[in-house]
């Protein structure tokens, strides 16, 4: 009984199936499009000199940006100084 490795199905060897990166993106995919669905009630966004009404995901959204933003700028700096 002596079986031959090529002969195994791709089911058995773990090569058949969606890629795990497609499945994760498509669960980032529905959490971000029920987190927007859920956040659609308009707010007032005050910031030093201006104040704007924008919907919470947005502002959400553009916060994020802004500490994104913010974590490059901050390590480029560290990384000059490191120099």
């Amino acid at each position: 009984m002596n079986q031959d490795r090529s002969s195994k199905a791709p089911a058995d060897s773990g090569a058949d199936g969606p890629p795990v990166a497609l499945i994760v993106g498509l669960i980032v995919a529905a959490a971000s499009a029920l987190f927007v669905f859920s956040n659609r009630d308009e707010v007032e966004v005050d910031f030093i000199l201006f104040s704007v009404q924008s919907r919470t995901w947005t502002a959400i959204v553009v916060a994020i940006a802004l500490g994104v933003a913010l974590d490059r700028l901050f390590q480029a700096w560290w990384r000059r100084r490191r120099r």
